[in-house]
């Protein structure tokens, strides 16, 4: 349904069960179609909503998510409510179109829209709610999560318009990213930039330089030369980029990270990251910074919720952003270790082995064989359940997968990663594993 005064889609919000005794639950449709579950929860600043577009068959596209999020504004202004808290596990495409309707905060945090500032819009006419269908929607929030009542918002990321795409991203990366210093890079010349084009599947990049107080070198990243960047996903990569250099100086201080289609299956989502230890560089699939490869995903992955769901160990306030960079960063870790220490690579795989009970990691991989010992077969098993499926799938690939489990765990941490971290503790004594970020 279309309002005939503004073209703006009408969304209805339409009861549901709710999971939570205290939460209403609605179906958001625009236009006949379910959009999202959304769930709405009693705040101290107002109402917490919690979006969740993973759990309907289609995709909604910018103008349905745009219009939701005005919907919710609306409804939250019908009931007097000074603060909207959009929850912190928002998909990045919904944070992205939140932030440009106003949502304000950090990284890793929810978003919140302050009723009460007079220099927020007025929702677009014919966006709202049915009448009487209330506020939208949102999950149990944790004790103390969200603003104080009075709370002045973080600062959002809006920059002039028309400004070129580089000084904008810079711009929101300076906001998103306080205390680190962000420039825009220097291009590569003619010559280099066919031969990265050629090779990294994009046709033009946008080149940017981070640097902690504390870092030797800036870190160097490249995004796709595109006009919906998701800003947030991309400080998130630097964020987590920037703490893991730091931890495990040098051995990655040369690094850089590229978003780019470098591997086959990048762009049909099958590969999220990739690292290439001959040059120092990870690859990262666009679709986690990039607005229309988002939805593309999304929509081809439509009917198949589950597969859309996040893994149960990356959980808030890690991302699955978070988890890839972890993952790929790992390898370059490990790459390291094996090319100034092998020996120690080898009674590190032969550490991690013990806890699934084999005499080292080689066996649980191999455990798939036909002759492979009882021992060994239990060893994998419990590799891909306590950890993941395709971490079975190789040495390399396992302790990537269990150092991504280590380090997006906030807290109770399962016994696997709680063993892994004490090894790294041993093979990497001078690193800083013990205060972590987000814990």
């Amino acid at each position: 349904m279309v309002s005939p005064e503004d073209a703006t889609l009408t969304i209805e919000f339409v009861p549901r069960p709710s999971n939570y005794p205290d939460a209403r639950a609605f179906t958001a449709v625009a236009g006949g179609q379910a959009i999202a579950v959304v769930t709405t929860l009693r705040h101290p600043a107002g109402f917490r909503v919690h979006v969740d577009t993973a759990s309907v068959p289609v995709a909604a596209g910018p103008e349905q998510l745009s219009a939701l999020l005005r919907a919710v504004i609306a409804a939250s202004r019908a009931d007097q409510a000074p603060v909207v808290v959009l929850a912190a596990e928002s998909s990045l495409r919904l944070r992205y179109y939140a932030r440009a309707e106003g949502f304000t905060g950090p990284l890793r945090t929810d978003l919140t829209y302050d009723l009460r500032s007079p220099s927020k819009p007025a929702p677009v006419p014919g966006s709202g709610p049915a009448p009487g269908s209330g506020p939208a929607p949102v999950s149990e929030p944790a004790p103390g999560s969200g603003p104080a009542p009075g709370s002045e918002p973080a600062p959002g990321y809006a920059t002039a318009p028309g400004s070129a795409p580089a000084e904008r991203l810079v711009a929101q990366m300076r906001m998103l990213l306080p205390g680190v210093t962000v420039e825009a890079g220097r291009p590569p010349g003619a010559v280099r930039s066919f031969l990265r084009s050629a090779s990294s599947g994009v046709d033009g990049t946008i080149h940017l330089r981070a640097q902690g107080p504390t870092d030797p070198q800036p870190l160097q990243v490249a995004v796709p030369l595109v006009d919906d960047i998701v800003a947030e996903g991309l400080a998130l990569t630097i964020d987590t980029a920037l703490d893991l250099r730091r931890r495990f100086r040098p051995l990655v201080d040369r690094v850089r990270v590229s978003y780019d289609h470098y591997a086959e299956g990048m762009r049909n989502g099958k590969i999220l990251g990739a690292a290439a230890p001959g040059v120092r560089d990870i690859h990262l699939n666009p679709v986690y910074v990039v607005v229309p490869e988002m939805l593309a995903q999304e929509n081809e992955r439509q009917g198949r919720p589950a597969q859309r769901a996040p893994s149960p160990s990356v959980l808030p306030p890690f991302t699955q952003v978070d988890a890839t960079v972890a993952h790929e960063y790992w390898h370059e870790i490990e790459f390291g270790l094996e090319g100034g220490r092998y020996h120690d690579s080898v009674e590190f795989r032969r550490a991690v082995g013990q806890y699934f009970g084999v005499e080292t990691l080689e066996h649980a991989i191999k455990g798939n064989r036909p002759d492979a010992p009882p021992a060994w077969q239990r060893a994998r098993l419990r590799l891909a359940q306590e950890v993941t499926a395709y971490a079975t799938t190789a040495p390399k690939e396992a302790t990537a997968e269990l150092f991504r489990q280590w380090w997006c765990t906030a807290t109770n941490p399962p016994p696997s990663a709680q063993y892994f971290g004490t090894v790294l503790r041993k093979f990497f004594p001078t690193a800083d594993l013990d205060h972590r970020p987000h814990r």
